[in-house]
């Protein structure tokens, strides 16, 4: 994460879903053509985050990750055959997605924490 509240990735998520020859979505931004050379080298990816957010928090588990944004919304993506996305489905996210879960009091955002491990992800609010 970098101060103006964009997110930039590195990982095999990316590698993976290119490798299925399917097609990338706008919210990950890509070379205009990938190889299998091209990843054997790490690239930075930026993460699209909702029109007029920003990331103030950001947590990585082993294979997924969850972001909380200025305005109270929280994503996640990545590996998510236990649940932890918190989307209701076990289904890999190459790409955030929002979990439904907003937080009213957007104001004071910096109060909450996200933290991911291994195969599970939560929410707290911090005092």
């Amino acid at each position: 994460m970098i101060s103006d509240g964009q997110v930039y990735m590195l990982g095999r998520m990316l590698s993976s879903y290119v490798q299925k020859s399917e097609q990338l979505p706008d919210s990950v931004m890509t070379a205009p053509s990938i190889t299998n050379e091209d990843l054997a080298m790490p690239s930075l990816q930026r993460i699209a985050c909702p029109v007029g957010e920003k990331v103030v928090v950001l947590a990585a588990g082993s294979e997924h990750s969850v972001l909380l944004t200025d305005k109270g919304s929280i994503l996640t993506w990545g590996w998510g055959e236990h649940g932890q996305l918190g989307l209701g489905n076990t289904a890999d996210q190459i790409s955030p997605q929002n979990v439904g879960l907003v937080y009213k009091n957007s104001s004071s955002c910096g109060h909450l924490g996200v933290f991911c491990g291994s195969g599970f992800t939560f929410v707290a609010k911090l005092e």
